[in-house]
């Protein structure tokens, strides 16, 4: 299966109280440094040549390659190479300068930060990934984790990331059986091997760390709410989702995944946040099928969550 394209937008269109509205998914690159993604190669499409397929990721890869030819500068140990300064080349890549400010924020704080170069991974083409990355120099006084995402805006008073609910929480068990209540016996595509065949099966096997309770407000900025997520692999192509906003008495008040007949996805809550400071939350999730990943941010809009940006999307 090939990957497909998404077209990025990684541009925050909110009234936030500061000036600069932008919000971007960042990754932990080492101890205090994070990569921040800038896909304006993606969402500027006027910039780049399609293929036949209306692609432009070819004609990205071709423009950096021929950067990179004629200006390489540091190379690390794993191949990636560190730019100290903005080419103007990088106009069509970024418009983010040395020294600007970010803030970064992850589950442990929100962390002042500037940028300290540009870093380009020429392997992650194998993948169909941005192979162009900001660099952040981020002030920590805890080293981070490698490979974590966060969440990169202007805005210093946006929230910490805040992770899943324990099982201590009350609505746990609240939650997890309206989950299997959408579940638990009902019929889903699988697909059988030896046959080489789909085939239809009932879902009976809960699987509780498939499932997880995240407490906030989605939808208003009132009274307390809860995602439920649920997703879980049902053979190896196919997957069982359930993702729903409920109140405290347990009523189910939005439906952002449901159970589908067949379902090459999966949808996989990480974290919470405001982003905007408007008091509503924004969701940070993983999607991805079998052989690929991507993460992406949610917002309500007063009817419905929708996309306000996506980065690190890797398959084949």
């Amino acid at each position: 299966m090939k990957k497909i394209i998404i077209s990025a937008l990684l541009t925050l269109i909110i009234s936030c109280g500061y000036t600069d509205d932008r919000v971007y998914i960042g990754m932990t690159n080492s101890s205090n440094t994070v990569l921040l993604e800038d896909n304006n190669y993606s969402y500027n499409e006027s910039l780049w040549e399609k293929n036949e397929f209306g692609s432009t990721y070819e004609s990205y890869l071709e423009y950096i390659n021929n950067f990179l030819e004629s200006n390489i500068e540091v190379k690390d140990l794993n191949g990636n190479i560190l730019f100290d300064k903005y080419h103007n080349e990088f106009s069509k890549l970024t418009d983010i300068r040395i020294g600007e400010k970010f803030f970064v924020s992850n589950e442990y704080g929100v962390f002042e930060s500037k940028v300290q170069g540009y870093i380009f991974h020429p392997d992650d083409s194998y993948t169909s990934s941005n192979v162009f990355y900001v660099l952040l120099e981020v002030k920590n006084n805890n080293p981070f984790e490698e490979g974590f995402p966060v969440i990169i805006s202007k805005n210093a008073s946006m929230s910490v990331l805040k992770p899943e609910e324990n099982s201590s929480s009350e609505m746990y068990e609240t939650g997890m059986e309206i989950i299997k209540r959408n579940t638990l016996g009902k019929e889903f595509t699988s697909y059988n091997y030896e046959d080489d065949r789909e085939t239809r099966e009932k879902f009976k096997e809960f699987i509780a760390d498939d499932y997880k309770l995240f407490k906030g407000k989605f939808t208003q900025n009132t009274a307390d709410e809860y995602i439920i997520n649920f997703s879980s692999r049902f053979s190896f192509m196919y997957y069982i989702n359930a993702t729903y906003i409920i109140t405290e008495e347990g009523e189910i008040i939005a439906k952002i995944t449901e159970p589908q007949e067949k379902d090459f996805s999966y949808y996989i809550v990480k974290y919470v946040a405001d982003i905007d400071n408007d008091g509503i939350d924004e969701i940070l999730t993983e999607i991805g099928y079998y052989e690929g990943t991507g993460l992406y941010i949610y917002k309500f809009d007063g009817k419905e969550h929708k996309k306000i940006a996506e980065g690190f999307i890797a398959g084949v």
